[in-house]
């Protein structure tokens, strides 16, 4: 049977794997290396054996716990050089960060987080992953391209909107995304990957360009070939429209 999860949401309410993930963890559990190997080198989802992300991550995590450390070691080099081949689709060469060094972050964090699991700090930091495998592995993402920006523009500063007032709730919203995620922000940001892909093309490169690559609204107004009272305006739409998806149940 899996382990239960101990890591819990802001309001106190612990993490719960969906009914699918859940039958599936305990179905692998039953299975031997040899098996777990076989069906670990499956690459199409639509095969019955295929292990979902999120099954990866919880039978590297038992027998990591459980000293079985030939199946970790084998089953985490598959697992992280499946995150490989996805990084190169996700995150392409550009000429705001270099691709290269945030592909290196983001397997070399993600590695660390099995290597912490069940210490340190945040013990229970990879439960997420067990959960909303994509959301959670984004956040990591969006955090290393955030921090590469950052390195390579030293002098680049997120400043302020200042077309009108913002309420709190925008505040918090863009203090979120402005803000190089850690274990105490990656699920917050991790649950709003999917509303930033969801904003409309112009509210979501105005959100990307300036509160995740760190642009000033001038450049990113400019990238965008407007003015920036519009990538003002459009910041403050996409904050109301995010300030929605949080309060949605």
């Amino acid at each position: 049977m899996a382990r239960k999860l101990t890591k819990t949401t802001k309001d106190g309410q612990l993490y719960v794997r969906p009914a699918v993930i859940e039958a599936a963890i305990d179905h692998a559990l039953s299975q031997d290396r040899a098996t777990l190997e076989a069906r670990a080198a499956i690459n199409d989802r639509s095969h019955q054996d295929y292990l979902s992300p999120e099954v990866f991550v919880h039978l590297i995590r038992n027998a990591r716990r459980t000293d079985d450390m030939s199946t970790c070691r084998a089953l985490l080099r598959v697992h992280l050089e499946r995150r490989g081949v996805t990084l190169v689709k996700k995150i392409r060469p550009n000429k705001i960060f270099s691709a290269d060094m945030v592909r290196e972050e983001v397997i070399s964090k993600f590695a660390e987080l099995f290597a912490e699991d069940g210490g340190g700090d945040n013990p229970d930091e990879l439960d997420f992953y067990e959960v909303k495998f994509n959301k959670a592995f984004d956040a990591l993402c969006l955090s290393a391209i955030a921090a590469e920006t950052r390195r390579m523009n030293p002098n680049t500063s997120v400043s302020d909107i200042t077309d009108g007032p913002e309420n709190e709730d925008q505040k918090e919203i863009l203090e979120v995304l402005r803000t190089p995620a850690d274990a105490e922000r990656t699920a917050q940001l991790a649950e709003l990957c999917e509303a930033i892909q969801s904003l409309p093309p112009d509210l979501r490169n105005a959100v990307v360009l300036h509160c995740i690559y760190g642009h000033k609204e001038e450049s990113a107004a400019d990238l965008c070939g407007v003015t920036g009272r519009t990538i003002r305006n459009r910041l403050k739409r996409a904050a109301a429209l995010l300030v929605k998806f949080k309060e949605t149940p």
